[in-house]
């Protein structure tokens, strides 16, 4: 197992949640009290994010709102599970899309910051919905289509947890 440089073994924490659309995991963090601000680094594995298909696997022109082509779409997201569903375009396309991860926490007794305001102002801005998302054409699969709940209905690909993620 590789772990990140500094990781100390009591600090590993294996959990078996493959295929599960929850997974829970307890874990003892310390005994004693702690100040805040208390940050929780993780890693998820095995996750391919850094795999070159994965990484050429969108439309950058479309994830900016612009309307592209066809040809573009099948150039780089060659597969049809991230292009169509149910025979609607998936709009944006690509593997990064269709691999967005909700991960939230839990901590016994203690409030948790939801991360509303994770990430930088430059990658929230890289990101802008088509023109026919707000009229929320039906033809289309759009990201909170595919990810109801977790997208925000309103904000499309400007949802800072698919913006982060």
């Amino acid at each position: 197992d590789r772990h990140p440089w500094g990781t100390r073994p009591e600090e590993i924490v294996h959990g078996n949640c493959s295929g599960q659309a929850t997974c829970t995991i307890d874990i003892k963090i310390v005994d004693g009290p702690m100040r805040p601000p208390i940050l929780l680094y993780y890693a998820l594995g095995p996750f391919y994010q850094n795999y070159n298909e994965y990484l050429r696997s969108e439309v950058p022109k479309e994830l900016m709102g612009d309307e592209v082509s066809e040809v573009l779409r099948r150039r780089f997201c060659r597969s049809d599970h991230v292009r169509v569903r149910n025979g609607k375009d998936i709009v944006p396309c690509g593997m990064k899309m269709m691999s967005m991860f909700n991960d939230t926490f839990d901590f016994e007794g203690l409030p948790v910051d939801t991360g509303k305001d994770v990430g930088w102002a430059s990658d929230l801005d890289r990101y802008r919905n088509p023109p026919g998302f707000v009229v929320g054409d039906a033809s289309k699969a759009w990201l909170p289509d595919i990810f109801p709940g977790i997208v925000n209905r309103t904000l499309g690909v400007k949802d800072p947890r698919f913006v982060e993620w």
